[in-house]
């Protein structure tokens, strides 16, 4: 029955919420002192530790030593941010689900109800005790804070921000009158006090856990897909959609350091707490009135019933099928690396997840075979879900802009040189808040119809390359190129289409070598085009080896000369020229940087090393009237010793930057002797890398490997798009170190080949790959 009582006098509402103070007055006693002890009191701790010697050693927002303060507010020490969390998590679940525990008992319903007051009195009286019972010890403890921090100014330093605290303090009362309100919401709607603390925990934390399986689905399992990192679907962004989470994961992601609370709020990866914050601020309001409304109408024969057939019950089964389904489909697709494992998983584990649900809703299993209904609608959902995204959600999977739609190409290709990243007027890379570098740039913006053609066929092979794999998509290592490409088209109709995939086979990478001989690429990728005269200290050339380093300093006059000599031969170079051996190699010619001249928004590769050849002749002329040329020279007679062994990603140093063709890098790929050479009195190999290379002592078969040494060139693949190239390290005088350049499989000398199948203890068929040129 619905009761309608009436009497509003202020005496008997103040009389109802001293009473509700004395029911829970024991809970609120332990909540005060459990938060003062593993909160401010440990912040206390930590304060006053600090010897006073240590006073004045705030050094960029960290004490230092050992201590250590977290958070924009500087309010939290070890671990008391996450018990903090913890506690303001669960304990409004509890003082909700006992306040309103006489919803659920038949005999307290009746008297509560025949009490001489409005509904809405009785359900404000109890939600106000709660409410100032959750909200006293955290006012108490963040005011100690506040107050102890203010004493000790001279200990704090930067770490103490009263805005940031008073922010903070906020924070955490608005996460637990939401989490608080939403239970007594539930309580209302609830037979008991069971459902209410399940039902309770659901709905403050389902929203994040299925979007993040959700995620975790379509990134993982949509060929393509670009990843949800921004919006509802961004990690952090997640959490903001929980009270439980809110606060806690603003706090993991926070640091000492920041100085202004409201600076904090304006950055971007922050400011969406904010709006959170008042977000949930709004709804904890809305989800009062709403359950005012639901306890005037709530019938008083619910008390002691369970939950099995109502709305909540429904609501929270298919969120237990869909996370759970999901996330043994998941595990099944893990263990047995086969993609429809995904949808046996889900169908296995929604069943489960579901008639476990059902079962302690119900308190047995008498809502069954009735239940299976369902149970079927509910997996059946889920596995739609997953179904679309393994079918290629609707074509997203094979969707490609015609060549005639396409105004340019973005590509994550950087030739030989690798990531460009920014630098400040100091010359310091700049970093964001995560430590992160802010402004690397590891893509190119293409126009020409030849270059945007070969990203587009890259993009339709790579596509025939994973949909063919199937359940093979776990490809060996050595089988996908160095990079994942990432391509967005921007269409000549203003939209744009962009795709990301996590391999490529090399054969598939190797079309983009095309792209090395495109202007636009040089001017974006090659440093010769990116320092300009007066941002360098000069240069240092070597020989081919990269051994013999000669610095050279330059005037900004001299730096222009060579900068244009260097652009000119760039712009007529052609890469199937250099890799095929056309021109000989001659060495190499480092730019050096001056970091602090560097103009704004000037780039800087990671490597700045450019092969000189024979082709670059304008260089040359340059180098020469500078006295260098002589510099570069090698003498091959005194290379006495060899090391051969097969490219291998565990070794760095051929193709680090490219994946698409064998190039000698001198960024990674100069080792030392030691690494691969025995010592006179070794008889085995006992190095880092020794047991994959081959000594090569005989005087001709070491000039024979020199001369058919290359710097770069195309790399030769098997039948299964293995990698047959051989790179070479050759023992140069007295050199402990050197370059290791490649040699083409078909240009080894003879017996070679077969002798490093054999020191490798594999079959010979006597068949030599030769490299096929790509370009």
């Amino acid at each position: 029955m619905t009761t309608a009582t009436s009497c509003s006098s202020s005496g008997k509402f103040r009389h109802m919420v001293e009473n509700a103070f004395r029911r829970a007055a024991p809970l609120g006693i332990f909540y005060g002192v459990l938060m003062f002890l593993l909160f401010p009191l440990m912040y206390l701790i930590t304060l006053f530790s600090v010897p006073p010697a240590d006073y004045a050693a705030v050094n960029g927002g960290f004490l230092m030593g050992s201590v250590r303060f977290y958070g924009y507010s500087g309010a939290y020490t070890g671990g008391s941010g996450v018990l903090l969390a913890l506690i303001c998590a669960f304990m409004p679940i509890v003082f909700g689900s006992i306040l309103f525990s006489y919803l659920h008992n038949k005999r307290a319903t009746d008297v509560y109800h025949a009490l001489p007051m409005r509904r809405e009195s009785l359900f404000a009286a109890n939600y106000l005790a709660g409410l100032t019972l959750l909200w006293a010890p955290l006012v108490l403890c963040f005011g100690v804070i506040l107050m102890a921090g203010g004493f000790c100014t001279a200990i704090l330093g930067n770490l103490y921000h009263p805005l940031a605290i008073l922010g903070d303090l906020a924070g955490w009362m608005i996460v637990t009158a939401a989490i608080y309100t939403i239970t007594c919401a539930v309580a209302v709607l609830a037979g008991n006090t069971f459902d209410t603390v399940m039902f309770s925990l659901a709905f403050c934390g389902m929203y994040p856990v299925i979007l993040f399986f959700a995620k975790l689905v379509v990134e993982g399992e949509l060929l393509g897909f670009n990843g949800w990192n921004g919006g509802l679907m961004d990690v952090g962004n997640m959490m903001a959609l929980s009270p439980f989470t809110l606060m806690g994961y603003r706090l993991t992601r926070s640091t000492a350091n920041e100085t202004n609370f409201f600076e904090m709020m304006k950055v971007e990866s922050f400011s969406f707490y904010f709006w959170a914050e008042i977000a949930w601020l709004l709804l904890t309001i809305g989800l009062y009135f709403g359950a005012v409304w639901l306890y005037k109408r709530r019938k008083s024969e619910r008390a002691g019933r369970t939950t099995a057939s109502s709305l909540l019950n429904i609501v929270v089964k298919y969120v237990v099928t869909f996370v759970f389904g999901v996330a043994f489909g998941l595990l099944l697709r893990a263990t047995f690396d086969m993609r429809w494992m995904l949808t046996v998983g889900t169908v296995i584990g929604g069943a489960i997840a579901y008639t476990v649900f059902e079962a302690v809703a119900a308190r047995g299993f008498k809502t069954f075979p009735r239940a299976f209904a369902q149970m079927g609608i509910s997996v059946g959902l889920t596995v739609v879900f997953v179904s679309v995204v393994l079918t290629g959600c609707f074509g997203f999977e094979t969707r490609v802009p015609a060549l005639d739609a396409i105004e340019s190409v973005t590509v994550n290709y950087n030739g030989r040189y690798g990531m460009r990243y920014f630098y400040d007027e100091l010359g310091r890379s700049r970093y964001d808040l995560n430590d992160e570098l802010a402004l690397a740039r590891g893509s190119v913006v293409l126009t020409s119809p030849e270059s945007i053609a070969a990203v587009r066929e890259l993009h339709l092979s790579t596509i025939d390359d994973l949909r063919g794999l199937g359940d093979q998509l776990s490809i060996e290592w050595e089988r996908s190129a160095n990079f994942g490409p990432t391509i967005t088209y921007k269409l000549k109709n203003g939209r744009t289409l962009s795709r990301n995939y996590r391999q490529c086979s090399l054969e598939t990478a190797q079309g983009l070598a095309a792209l090395e001989n495109d202007e636009q690429f040089e001017r974006q990728t090659n440093p010769a085009f990116l320092l300009h005269a007066g941002e360098l200290e000069g240069i240092t050339v070597t020989n081919r080896l990269y051994l013999g380093e000669y610095f050279k300093a330059l005037d900004t006059a001299g730096q222009k000369e060579l900068l244009e000599a260097l652009q000119q031969d760039i712009l007529a170079e052609r890469l199937e020229d250099s890799a095929s051996g056309t021109y000989e190699a001659v060495g190499y010619l480092r730019l050096e940087a001056k970091r602090d001249a560097l103009q704004a928004e000037t780039m800087v590769p990671e490597n700045t090393d450019l092969l000189i050849t024979a082709q670059y002749t304008n260089t040359l002329a340059f180098l020469q009237a500078n006295g260098l040329t002589d510099r570069m020279e090698l003498d091959p007679e005194q290379i006495t010793r060899a090391a051969v062994c097969r490219y291998s990603k565990n070794f760095s140093g051929v193709g680090d930057y490219t994946g698409v063709y064998a190039y000698a890098d001198p960024y990674g790929g100069v080792v030392r002797s030691y690494d691969i050479m025995p010592d006179e009195e070794d008889s085995y190999y006992d190095g880092k890398y020794r047991g994959e290379w081959m000594l090569v002592t005989d005087p001709a078969q070491v000039g024979a490997l020199y001369r058919a040494a290359k710097n770069i060139g195309p790399m030769a693949l098997d039948e299964e798009g293995k990698s047959q190239t051989y790179q070479v390290y050759f023992e140069y005088g007295d050199e402990q170190k050197a370059l290791c350049l490649i040699v083409d499989p078909s240009q080894m000398p003879a017996g070679l080949a077969e002798s490093y199948e054999q020191w490798m203890g594999e079959s010979w068929d006597g068949e030599v790959v030769t490299a096929q040129a790509v370009y």
